[in-house]
């Protein structure tokens, strides 16, 4: 083409300063570089006979109007700004697909549409709208139109989308379109913005957020992987239309002048609430955001995010919670325009990376034309397809559309943190409770179900462990009669020492006469102290014969706990022997009785060895209490049918009989008992090794082979230590109490050997089982139940505390000297008459399966930054790398995490590469601080892993600071870009860049210096989470060394 007819080139584009709706969103992109999740893609079945050379030229003049559809955004270190295009033509990009086959055609639709939302807007190149039609055949189309949100919004697609409706309507009856004249342009806006917000009305604004957002909690949704990092940008979309009734229950709880937004967002604080166990409720409230009238005609985007925190503590009604609702409403028109980053900077928050500040979960309820739901073309019927958005802007995105007839209901969710079934109930949650409200809006938040009656039914039906005819007698009556049945056999066998039936009888006959004779009488109470198995059987049934009720301690545990436990249950008799004598206190209102075998040669007390007190099945036989734990915890008293419930059990499902010898651990403790009864009353043998060799895992594996053991209860440390191949007669291994949360049986569970674990807790002997690696399951004549405060069953997927229910008499009657049981209570089933229910500090969800899940107690948990998580999965998640054998990780009063690290044979185990190894799975609070790399794992005498052990003041900090002062020539270059950004003469190597002051922007202006100053590409991301000089340099260098290699 001749020089002279070369088109002349287009003006360059004007360039205005950015809105800060705009700032904010190019900064989100910016820490998500090649994220789609801000992408809006809107998909019309068009059907009828399409005109598209009107549709073409409406579009056209569309965005010919709107300055925003023809912006870019561009940063420089002096800040964000707009460049707006002049208009050009435009051509609609058509694609034919009409001559393939309908399966075909219909699936490559679903690529191109898929490929369309899918690809990232680039914001300073342009467009940062897409329009494409697809031709289906001579009167059936399907129209897409994508935006970025940078340039629109719901009410701005809605202003668009009408004005293609009129555009298209006026060419195809050949008339010049008649569109109102745009008065204000979105750069008009953003400037006038930008000067109203820079003085004292900010500042108020400001203000008042730093005041209604002090301490605003993180939101812990209820998650299929909790603790899981988030922010990989990954989601998707669930499309339901709510009930039909749901609309007029709205209409009738907002009698009261609330509007619809105000009921559902009451509704859904209630949910949020119950599903996390939370009081205090921030939600995101997408706010108009344009203050003056005339700006209701101008395209671009003017959404500005706000928070609407909610305060239930007082377990208000729904009625209450509807008024709070709009109280914080009204104060969110009044503060709408105070921009969400510079509130967050005000605020400040703990930030963490790929979770949004302030809140977690949005909620938002548009009309028809306020969500874009308006395209109307002249002789076409066109029906908006609903499309799963390409990523998640938050935890939760919840949106109502309201178009005159129904609630249809878009949820955008984290598929890092949910499964798609998770949105699903919780708008099935959201309809319980606006039904249960509308029956009652007086109702208190507690006593709304977030259960519907078929959810309940599910739950009720999964948690029975179905009947089945139960044993009679007691304990020491069965144990009596294998006495004279099986005098000779051995009862219990303690290293060389052997107990035979008889001679069980016979001693813990003379011990009862002299208790007796001491003054134990009925219900009075004796305590043990003995890590023995054959003194704890002939103390026990002593204790029992007399007439008493029985407290055991291991020697360990008597040092701390044996004074508390004499006040608490009143005992005036102490047994113990010579092992553990020493290292009791000094008798303070009790005596010491022995309870040693006598010498030979050593007289015999002259007492009635046949004596005997039959015992109520009802009365109480032993006093158990939940091992470790801060403080005290209450005794909780078990009578003799309880006892015996639970010895029939375990005998039960660990297949004992009277030719069975089952291995207890060394140390004898009140947890162990059942098994100990459960042997001892169908006349098998217990087989233990002596307290002198507890720690040595030759003379267990002696004693396993030795006397045949045909079952075994082998905690973790003590399998590790143990050879499975090597012990032919082993037919059942039962697992440590705490490994029924985990399935972990491995190669104990081969060659058709059982692996039992048992849910034993001190209040609820043998509530389930879990067999090899298979699912939990309640025990027959039990029920579990996952409740909340108020005794309600919570959903699926919500955690609950464990509610145990079984018949009368199989718990524990209640705490000793605690009327209400403290934590841990006694009293009826609420859901099965006639029967009896123990609420225990186990917390528990069921998954959406009707899995049961145990979460552990408040010992079992750690805690950090607002995000609680089992220990249980952090040590899964370690103990799944290949340099690990084994972990523990344990959180200290301080907060502080530590995890103690077994290294795999001939693996070395690096701090620095497990943290990384966890960094991909979890949060980086979840993460150790510290780090400990030990030959074994620390355990108590009984084998069991000790949580309570001291922690390492030295252990290594792979993440932590190292203490060296001098900078390197790399943190140096960086100390200088913080330092200038800061405007701060002084700043640490691991001092935090937003504890010395930073915010958003200057964190966006810091990264740009530093990219320059080194030649590399680093994103906004990294500086979140650690993000301290030393942080930021190691990123550098390890950039640098990439681009050298």
């Amino acid at each position: 083409m001749p020089a002279s007819e070369e088109r002349p080139t287009s003006p360059a584009p004007a360039v205005h300063p950015a809105s800060y709706a705009q700032e904010q969103l190019f900064f989100l992109d910016e820490l998500a570089s090649g994220n789609a999740v801000y992408n809006i893609l809107m998909v019309w079945r068009l059907s009828g006979p399409l005109r598209i050379d009107a549709l073409e030229g409406a579009l056209e003049l569309v965005v010919s109007r709107h300055q925003a559809l023809r912006t870019t955004i561009h940063r420089t270190d002096e800040g964000i700004h707009q460049a707006v295009a002049p208009p050009e033509p435009f051509t609609l990009p058509v694609t034919d697909l009409s001559d393939l086959p309908a399966a075909d055609r219909e699936k490559k639709l679903d690529a191109e549409i898929d490929t369309l939302n899918a690809r990232p807007y680039d914001l300073g190149q342009g467009p940062l709208h897409r329009f494409a039609l697809f031709r289906l055949g001579p009167d059936e189309h399907v129209f897409c139109q994508g935006y970025h949100h940078i340039v629109t919004d719901g009410w701005s697609t809605g202003l668009i989308n009408a004005e293609i409706s009129a555009a298209y309507r006026d060419l195809c009856a050949g008339t010049a379109p008649s569109l109102v004249d745009v008065s204000l342009d979105y750069t008009d806006f953003a400037r006038e913005q930008r000067e109203r917000l820079d003085g004292a009305g900010l500042k108020e604004d400001l203000d008042f957020w730093k005041a209604k957002l002090d301490g605003v909690p993180v939101l812990q949704l209820p998650a299929d992987r909790p603790g899981t990092v988030g922010g990989s940008g990954r989601g998707a979309t669930l499309h339901r239309t709510l009930s039909p009734d749901v609309r007029e229950l709205v209409a009738r709880l907002g009698d009261g002048g609330a509007s619809s937004f105000m009921v559902l967002a009451a509704a859904l604080n209630v949910v949020l609430s119950r599903s996390t166990g939370q009081s205090d409720i921030p939600i995101g409230v997408p706010m108009l955001g344009r203050p003056q009238p005339q700006l209701e005609s101008v395209v671009g985007m003017f959404v500005n995010m706000a928070v609407l925190r909610c305060d239930l503590s007082d377990d208000p009604s729904f009625r209450d919670v509807v008024d709070r609702v709009m109280d914080g409403t009204f104060e969110l028109y009044d503060h709408q325009e105070a921009p969400f980053n510079q509130v967050v900077d005000a605020v400040r928050p703990v930030r963490e990376p790929g979770r949004n500040p302030l809140f977690q979960v949005s909620f938002q309820v548009l009309g028809g034309s306020t969500s874009g739901e308006n395209l109307n073309l002249e002789g076409v019927t066109a029906r908006l397809l609903p499309q799963a958005a390409e990523g998640a802007r938050f935890d939760l995105a919840i949106t109502l559309v309201e178009d005159g007839q129904a609630l249809d209901a878009s949820v955008e969710f984290s598929t890092d943190l949910f499964d798609t079934w998770r949105p699903e109930a919780l708008l099935t949650q959201l309809e319980t409770v606006l039904r249960a409200a509308a029956e009652n809006p007086d109702r208190p938040v507690s006593a709304i179900p977030l259960a519907d009656e078929g959810e309940q039914d599910l739950l009720l039906e999964a948690g029975h462990g179905g009947e089945a005819g139960a044993g009679s007698g007691t304990v020491p009556q069965a144990v009596a009669r294998m006495a004279r049945d099986r005098p000779e056999t051995a009862a219990v066998i303690s290293g060389a020492t052997s107990l035979t039936y008889a001679e069980l009888d016979r001693r813990s006959g003379l011990l009862a006469a002299e208790l007796g004779a001491a003054g134990v009488r009925q219900g009075g109470h004796v305590v043990l102290v003995s890590d023995r198995w054959d003194h704890t059987a002939v103390a026990a049934t002593a204790v029992w014969r007399a007439g008493g009720v029985l407290t055991h301690l291991c020697a360990d545990e008597a040092v701390e706990r044996l004074a508390f436990v004499a006040v608490e249950t009143g005992a005036t008799v102490v047994l113990t022997d010579d092992r553990a004598r020493p290292r009791l206190p000094e008798p303070s209102g009790w005596v010491l009785i022995s309870v040693d075998a006598p010498e030979a040669g050593e007289p015999v007390p002259d007492h009635d060895s046949t004596m005997w007190h039959e015992p109520e099945v009802r009365s109480p036989a032993l006093v158990r209490h939940a091992h470790g734990g801060a403080g005290a915890p209450a005794g909780l008293s078990l009578p003799h049918s309880a006892l015996s419930f639970d010895a029939e059990s375990r005998r039960l499902l660990l297949q004992l009989d009277a030719h069975s010898r089952l291995f207890l651990p060394p140390t004898a403790t009140a947890p162990r008992h059942g098994d100990l009864w459960a042997a001892l009353t169908c006349g098998a043998t217990v087989v233990a090794v002596a307290p002198e060799d507890a720690g040595d895992a030759a003379a267990v594996t002696t004693a396993l082979l030795e006397h045949h053991v045909t079952h075994a209860h082998l905690p973790p440390a003590l399998r590790g230590a143990l050879d499975p191949t090597a012990l032919p007669d082993l037919v059942c291994v039962r697992g440590s109490d705490h490994e029924v949360r985990t399935a972990v049986s491995g190669p104990w569970a081969q060659g058709g050997r059982r692996f039992v674990t048992l849910l034993d807790l001190p209040g609820a002997p043998v509530a389930g089982a879990r067999t090899g690696d298979g699912d939990l399951v309640p025990y027959r004549n039990r029920s579990l139940y996952v409740v909340d405060d108020a005794l309600n069953p919570v959903p699926r997927g919500v955690e609950g505390r464990l509610l145990v229910g079984g018949a009368p008499g199989t718990l524990a009657d209640g705490a000793l000297g605690r009327p209400e049981g403290g934590s841990a209570q006694t009293g009826a089933d609420p859901f099965r008459p006639g029967q009896a229910a123990f609420l225990t500090d186990e917390r528990a969800r069921w998954d959406h399966e009707l899995r049961l899940e145990l979460l552990g107690g408040p010992g079992d948990r750690i805690a950090s930054g607002g995000v609680v998580l089992p220990a249980a999965r952090v040590e899964a998640l370690l103990s799944g790398h290949p340099d690990v054998s084994a972990a523990l990780v344990v959180q200290d009063g301080t907060g502080a995490v530590t995890a103690y690290i077994r290294p795999a044979d001939g693996r070395t185990a690096e701090p620095g590469g497990l943290a990384d190894h966890l960094g991909a799975h979890l949060s980086e609070q979840l993460i150790p601080g510290r780090w400990v790399v030990v030959p074994e794992l620390p355990v108590r005498a009984d084998w069991e892993t000790d949580r309570e052990a001291p922690r390492d003041t030295a252990a290594a900090d792979p993440i932590g600071p190292d203490g060296v002062s001098a900078l390197t020539p790399t943190e140096e270059s960086v100390a200088e870009v913080f330092r200038e950004v800061l405007d701060v003469a002084e700043l640490g190597a691991d001092e935090s860049f937003f504890s010395a002051g930073g915010n958003s922007l200057q964190a966006m202006r810091a990264v740009s210096r530093v990219n320059t100053a080194f030649g590399i590409k680093l994103s906004v991301r990294v500086m979140y989470g650690n993000v301290t000089v030393r942080a930021i340099a190691e990123l550098v260098d390890g950039k640098l060394q990439e681009a050298r290699s």
